[in-house]
């Protein structure tokens, strides 16, 4: 049969439909995999307080002479506003700051500041009776082991510094519960050899501690550690707590 050339057109043409009809049934081997990274926030968390009292400086009792204490804990009750204090020659007074970093914190160095205002009223008193002030003499507690004083220093607004820094970085065991550290001091005595005279002219003496902590990772040591966080003025990465007493 000789094909005209017409036929032969047709002819290429059915065969080039048959053939993308049959190419649009091929199946490729293929494969598709996503990676997904998912990302947690660290966070450094401290609370401070200390035991809540009367302006004795003596625990909270009842009206039978009974500690009032907290039903959760059993113990006596916490503040971190501060406590007031009425100042008597020779007289204890309880005192406990102590920081608590919070569940789920990052591994963190710790600090507190203290400030003890009226430093110049203070040290005259003291003078005045030829004595000289060491805040290590009126207070118990302290272990230096446990927080070391890095510092102690009269600042630009005339009050004594105080740097305590807790003697290793702090994360808590069990990331589900808070981590108490130790009180940096458990009470003060102001000295018998004060008089009522004395004592008035420290109307406007106040101690502020101020508890500090700062994550320990990125850092090469503790004083990298600080350095940064008084760089960063307490911004994102460090936290604060403070309570002050008069």
């Amino acid at each position: 049969m000789k094909l005209t050339k017409k036929s032969l057109v047709l002819l290429l043409c059915l065969v080039m439909a048959v053939s993308s009809a049959a190419l649009g049934t091929i199946a490729y081997l293929t494969d598709t995999q996503t990676v997904v990274n998912t990302f947690t926030v660290g966070k450094v968390d401290i609370t401070l307080d200390e035991e809540e009292v009367d302006e004795n400086g003596d625990s909270i009792v009842d009206e039978n002479g009974d500690p009032v204490v907290d039903p959760e804990t059993g113990k006596p009750n916490r503040t971190e506003e501060g406590n007031e204090y009425h100042l008597i020659p020779g007289k204890d007074y309880i005192k406990d700051p102590t920081v608590t970093v919070k569940a789920n914190s990052e591994e963190s160095y710790v600090r507190m500041r203290v400030v003890i205002t009226d430093y110049a009223d203070l040290k005259a008193a003291f003078e005045a009776h030829g004595m000289t002030f060491d805040p290590a003499e009126h207070v118990t507690g302290w272990d230096e082991a446990i927080w070391p004083c890095v510092s102690a220093a009269e600042n630009a607004d005339g009050n004594l510094e105080l740097e305590f820094r807790y003697a290793e970085t702090v994360s808590p065991m069990d990331p589900a519960e808070d981590k108490v550290l130790e009180p940096l001091f458990t009470a003060f005595t102001v000295p018998g050899v004060l008089t009522g005279e004395d004592l008035e002219t420290l109307d406007e003496l106040e101690i502020q501690v101020t508890g500090e902590a700062i994550q320990a990772e990125t850092f090469a040591d503790a004083d990298a550690a600080w350095a940064a966080f008084s760089a960063a003025n307490a911004t994102t990465g460090a936290t604060e707590d403070t309570t002050e007493n008069q």
